[in-house]
């Protein structure tokens, strides 16, 4: 990743979020894409990404670990939609007793 978008970017320059956005999207898109299988939380997971991405991008120390830290973030954000879908009620009337 170009270290002088991640400095605009920084600085809120809009020019250099739609770049990152440009050059990261697809690649963030086809990882989302081993976690989820419907296109609209895959959009949603992007979305929100690309959200946290903009506004905590001052919280990076080192530009040269912007792509394992976007990576994290996308994951992550996955993680979040998965477990939120996921149903982990447990019935005790269906587990059986052995004493």
């Amino acid at each position: 990743m170009d270290e002088k978008i991640i400095q605009a970017c920084k600085k809120q320059n809009r020019q250099a979020q739609r770049q990152l956005y440009e050059q990261l999207a697809p690649k963030l898109y086809y990882l989302c894409k081993r976690y989820l299988k419907k296109e609209e939380e895959i959009e949603e997971v992007l979305a929100d990404a690309f959200f946290i991405i903009f506004t905590k991008i001052n919280q990076l120390k080192e530009t040269k670990a912007f792509w394992s830290w976007a990576k994290k973030i996308t994951v992550n954000q996955c993680l979040l939609i998965l477990k939120k879908n996921i149903n982990f009620n447990l019935y005790l009337e269906d587990v059986s007793y052995s004493n």
